[in-house]
């Protein structure tokens, strides 16, 4: 059984963005715009034209039991390392809440860079976001400072240490009425006490890309490092149904 199937039941109609990359060509880059419904939702590499070799490939993962795509920590500087699952276009009273979700298998590398996930916009505008650190360590951003030159800086909370090559799921929730959300990494429960890390109910780090028509899952290797450390991510979803967990 895969983890999708282990995790999560039934797939929303409602879905922004929808990828499980089961189409996909192994040893190949994803496709732009995933296949199906919706019609709309784009995969974005800010390597642009000239696709950096070995940064985003699809793969037969044996951990999650499926076809996915694995983003690595390659040699290039970190301009060219953003990834972004943008939801198709939304009428924003459709909703006041959204959810977001993906299966994972994180490998670790102490030398190579932390890997940022956030949850926003389609400018790089960020709701909520983690920081899995190199060390496995994950981290909540809890708030965003005013800047270097003021020496207010980002603030962060660890939440915990995420089991290397060993499968999750990751599901965040945003309720834009209430300028709220949540987010909670579900793990296998022999791995740790609790068998997951959450957030809890927290602020937005930032109330502006919460109007946006296009909710946007971004990964970025932030530090000017590389490594062996890489991510591969299944079942992407970005909705507007809350998902069912599985019995």
């Amino acid at each position: 059984m895969t983890l999708a199937g282990a995790s999560l039941a039934g797939c929303s109609s409602d879905a922004v963005f929808r990828d499980d990359f089961t189409t996909e060509t192994l040893g190949t880059r994803p496709s732009d715009n995933p296949p199906g419904d919706p019609v709309g939702d784009t995969i974005y590499s800010s390597d642009g034209l000239s696709p950096v070799a070995g940064q985003l490939t699809v793969v037969d993962d044996p951990d999650l039991g499926s076809r996915a795509v694995r983003y690595a920590n390659v040699a290039t500087p970190v301009w060219y390392r953003y990834l972004g699952f943008m939801g198709a276009p939304v009428a924003l009273s459709d909703s006041e809440r959204y959810w977001a979700l993906w299966y994972g298998v994180a490998e670790f590398d102490f030398g190579g860079s932390d890997l940022r996930v956030w949850l926003g916009d389609g400018h790089f505008g960020a709701v909520a976001a983690l920081v899995f650190k190199a060390n496995g360590t994950l981290q909540l951003q809890t708030g965003t400072g005013s800047g270097a030159s003021s020496g207010s800086l980002p603030t962060y909370e660890t939440l915990g240490t995420v089991t290397e090559g060993q499968p999750h799921t990751v599901i965040w929730s945003v309720n834009r009425t209430t300028e709220e959300y949540a987010v909670a990494l579900f793990q296998p429960s022999g791995h740790l006490a609790s068998g997951h890390l959450a957030s809890g109910l927290r602020p937005v780090l930032d109330t502006g890309p919460l109007d946006t028509e296009r909710p946007t899952l971004y990964r970025w290797y932030e530090d000017n490092a590389n490594g062996s450390g890489d991510y591969v991510i299944d079942g992407i979803r970005i909705l507007f149904e809350e998902p069912k967990m599985a019995p």
